[in-house]
Parts: structure tokens; C-alpha cells; sequence
């Protein structure tokens, strides 16, 4: 072997260790728990179901319709258990988080189901569960992680417009799901950990499947009749709060980004969590 021979492999060489060395975009963001976002410029889309419907949300996805959102930053995640836990004890919540408000309305964060608990006088996630969406948690418990910190929930079509990534698939990011996200045909019915799968075009991760998340907007399944273009914010009272999204252990339709759910303000299903926009 000659000298330059010699010196070409060992740059090559080089190289390919300096490129599997460095950690992975979601390995990066997620050293920290701090909330990592994106920001998305605000522009005109078509809200509701794209022609692959299916399912109980149906109708609640018609009519298609068109509608413009303002720029926002949305998170790159779900908030996970370790940012979550950082929030309960930067807020100073105690091992005894008030379960009601003062006049008596069940206002409880999370159940004793969710992947935290209570060890050393500090909030702390379960052992190999810190990057793991923040579940179990109410609409209260999501809210009150973003007024704290001067975030917000999404409104519905903020979330859809970021979802859908600029594109025009069933699928956030993909018109596969296995590509992006986490439904009962792939998941092995069980949750998994953010980020493990492809990104949008706009860098967010798991807005198909995995968990749903809730979202600003009170539900109501003829709200799309009023055909609202700009900025809608959903209506005024509904039969409960809109979560997004799909989950683990509902089979891939139900993941699609027009797809609409809900459930009451005070649930702590296990199948929910959030993402904070601002």
C-alpha cells in the first residue's frame, strides 16, 4: 500500500466514524427536559377528511373545507414524562396534588395509572419510561403544564395544519403508516417512545398514532358545517374536549390526520397525553 493509497483510507475511515458518532436528531432534543419546538408558518389548507374516511368520525370530518392558520411553534414531541415531571416540580406540587377546585369540579392532572410517581420529595418518571409520552393525563393536567410555562393547547386546525406537514396525506408525514406512527397493527399494543419514527416535513414526530392529544377545542361534530376560514377556535361548549391523533391500540384509520375524537375534560385515559404550542 502507498502512502497515498494509505492516506485515502484512513480519511475515509475517518469520516464514516465522525458520521455514526454523532447522536441522532431525536437523540439530541431529547437529552434534555426541556420542550423543543418548531415553528410553522401560518398559511391556507383543506380541513376534513382527504377520501379515505372511515370509522365513527366520519361525518364529523365533513364537510372538507378551507381554512387559514396564523404562524405558530408547535412541539417537536408529545410532552413526555420527564418534561412532565419537571413541570410538577418547578411548579412546587407536592406529593398531594388538589383533585378539585374551589367549587367542588373534579379538576385532577393525571391518575395513578401515568408512568410518574412520587420518590425523594420530587416528582420522577418510572425507570426506563422518561422519553415515554406524558399519559394518563386530563385536559386539566395538560393545561395546567402550559399556563405555567406560557404555552397553550392547540386549536384543532392548528394541529391538523401541522400535522399534515404540507402535504396531502392520510398519515401525518406519510401515506404509510408504519413510516410515522404507532396503531394497533404495528405497536405490539403498547406505548412506545417518542421520536422512534420518521418526522414530518415541519420535524414533529408521532402525530399519528402512538398516543392521541388533547386539544384546545370543545367537540362538536357538526362544527365544520359553519365552514369557519380563519383561525377557527372551535365552539363555545361541546360534549367534550378534542383530542387528535390516534393512538397504540386503535387500528391505523383511526390515525389518519382528519380523523376527530374526544373525550370529557377530566379523563385520564392511558391513551392520551399532549403537545404544547406557543
Amino acid at each position: 500500500m502507498n502512502k497515498q493509497t494509505f492516506i485515502i483510507l484512513f480519511i475515509s475511515i475517518f469520516a464514516l466514524l465522525t458520521v455514526f458518532s454523532q447522536p441522532s436528531f431525536s437523540q439530541t432534543f431529547l437529552s434534555t427536559d426541556e420542550v423543543s419546538f418548531v415553528s410553522i408558518t401560518g398559511g391556507t389548507f383543506m380541513m376534513g377528511c382527504t377520501g379515505q374516511c372511515g370509522g365513527s368520525g366520519t361525518k364529523a370530518e365533513l364537510p372538507r373545507h378551507e381554512v387559514s392558520v396564523n404562524d405558530f411553534e408547535i412541539a417537536k414531541t408529545e410532552v413526555t414524562n420527564l418534561q412532565y415531571c419537571k413541570f410538577l416540580n418547578d411548579a412546587g406540587y407536592g406529593k398531594d396534588i388538589p383533585l378539585y377546585d374551589d367549587n367542588g369540579w373534579n379538576r385532577k392532572f393525571f391518575s395513578d395509572e401515568s408512568q410518574i410517581h412520587w420518590a425523594d420529595d420530587c416528582w420522577v418518571p418510572v425507570e426506563g419510561k422518561e422519553h415515554y409520552p406524558m399519559v394518563c393525563v386530563s385536559w386539566y393536567g395538560a393545561l395546567a403544564f402550559c399556563d405555567f410555562y406560557g404555552y397553550r393547547l392547540p386549536f384543532e386546525a392548528e394541529w391538523e395544519y401541522a400535522a399534515r406537514g404540507g402535504q396531502n396525506h392520510p398519515y401525518s408525514g406519510s401515506a404509510n403508516i408504519t413510516e410515522v406512527g404507532w396503531s394497533r397493527e404495528s405497536s405490539g399494543n403498547q406505548i412506545h417512545p417518542v421520536a422512534k419514527l420518521n418526522p414530518t416535513s415541519y420535524g414533529t414526530y408521532d402525530m399519528s398514532g402512538n398516543v392521541w392529544e388533547w386539544c384546545h377545542d370543545w367537540f362538536d361534530e357538526n362544527y365544520y358545517d359553519l365552514k369557519i376560514k380563519e383561525n377557527p377556535e372551535g365552539p363555545e361548549e361541546g360534549d367534550g374536549k378534542v383530542n387528535r391523533g390516534g393512538s397504540y391500540d386503535y387500528p391505523e384509520l383511526s390515525s389518519r390526520v382528519s380523523q376527530r375524537n374526544y373525550d370529557m375534560a377530566r379523563s385520564t385515559d392511558p391513551r392520551i397525553g399532549f403537545r404544547p404550542v406557543r
